[in-house]
C-alpha cells in the first residue's frame, strides 16, 4: 500500500532508445491529433476520424504503461497535491 510519509522519486530515468521510442509515439500521436482537430475544424470529420482517434488513444494507454513500467510515482496518481520535488 502507498505510504504517505515517503517521497517518490521526482523523476524516472530511462534508458536513451526507450526514450527516443516514447518520443518517436508521442510524435506520432501529436499527428494524429492535429489531423483529427484539422478535420473537425474543417467540418470534414468521418469514420476515418474516429479511427484515428481511437489509434491516438491506444499509444496513449501504451505511453501510460510504459511509463508505468519504468518506475512513474503511482503516488502521483493517488493524491496529485502531493509534493514529490
Amino acid at each position: 500500500m502507498f505510504n504517505a510519509s515517503k517521497k517518490a522519486p521526482a523523476h524516472i530515468t530511462i534508458d536513451d532508445q526507450e526514450r527516443a521510442k516514447l518520443v518517436q509515439s508521442l510524435s506520432r500521436i501529436m499527428g494524429q491529433l492535429q489531423n483529427i482537430k484539422n478535420e473537425i475544424d474543417c467540418n470534414d470529420a468521418c469514420s476515418e476520424t474516429f479511427t484515428q482517434l481511437l489509434a491516438a488513444r491506444g499509444g496513449i494507454n501504451k505511453i501510460a504503461t510504459d511509463l508505468v513500467g519504468f518506475g512513474i510515482p503511482i503516488a502521483c496518481k493517488i493524491n496529485p497535491k502531493l509534493n514529490y520535488k
